[in-house]
């Protein structure tokens, strides 16, 4: 089974966004800021995060950082949410995908399972 950290400050959206994936069958584990996250991936292995930018103590970007920092984290894949209307190019090409807030559900649903879904090509 495949599991997925929503990394999230907004109780609403962690909810939704967990709901809506524990429907699809994956664990979900949460967490309400980077600095939360980081201790959820020293206790358990995740195959996905998906991260708010703007959170309190370690954002979505200094998130990235340090996961892309940790040897044993570094092959997750990380999309970024955010409600922000202008995000870099550095944040296009440093996040797996960027999810634009509000987002349709089968967006969140298509994108979490392309990411997951095995490679046909051998790594």
């Amino acid at each position: 089974m495949q599991t997925v950290l929503i990394v999230e400050d907004d109780p609403a959206i962690a909810e939704l966004v967990q709901g809506l994936l524990e429907d699809e069958g994956y664990t979900v584990l949460t967490a309400s800021d980077g600095v939360v996250a980081l201790g959820v991936l020293r206790e358990q292995r995740c195959n996905l995060i998906i991260a708010d930018l703007m959170m309190p103590n370690l954002d979505g970007r200094s998130l990235r950082a340090a996961v892309a920092a940790t040897p044993s984290f570094r092959g997750i894949p990380i999309v970024l949410m955010t409600a922000a209307s202008h995000v870099t190019e550095d944040d296009r090409r440093q996040f797996a995908a960027v999810l634009q807030k509000p987002f349709h559900l089968d967006e969140l649903l298509e994108l979490t399972a392309s990411l997951l879904s095995p490679s046909p090509y051998p790594s």
